[in-house]
Parts: structure tokens; sequence; C-alpha cells
């Protein structure tokens, strides 16, 4: 398990996501969640983290996004 990882992506969250402000639909929220996953991705390399290394220790970076995006802290 890769602290630096689980580190990066709640920093990254805090910093990029407005937690529960999305009230889109479906189809609008999957569209931000995709150009956040790879605006996530490349500064996670900038950071020399990769994405595997962020899923490996946290689950599926989309799954993530949505459920920030959502405000959902299950």
């Amino acid at each position: 398990m890769s602290q630096e990882g689980v580190t990066f992506l709640h920093d990254w969250l805090a910093k990029n996501i407005d937690t529960g402000m999305f009230s889109l639909d479906e189809e609008a929220l999957e569209v931000r969640v995709n150009i956040a996953i790879q605006q996530c991705v490349l500064d996670a390399e900038r950071a020399g983290i990769s994405r595997e290394d962020i899923e490996e220790d946290m689950g599926e970076l989309s799954v993530l996004i949505t459920e920030a995006m959502k405000g959902d802290n299950s």
C-alpha cells in the first residue's frame, strides 16, 4: 500500500472537487467525472504517482470522484 497515493488523492479531491455541489443529470455528471479523472491522472503523474497506485489503494477513480461530486461519504 502506498501512502503517497492515498495522500495525493485526498489532497487532490479537497483542492479540485466542490463536494456535493453537482446536481447534474447523469450524462452531464459522467462528462465532468471523466474530465476530472483525466486531470487527476495528469496531476498524479506529475507528482510521480501512477493511476494504478491510486486505484490499488483507494479503488476506482471513477467511483471515488463521482461520490465526491455527489457528496456521498459512504
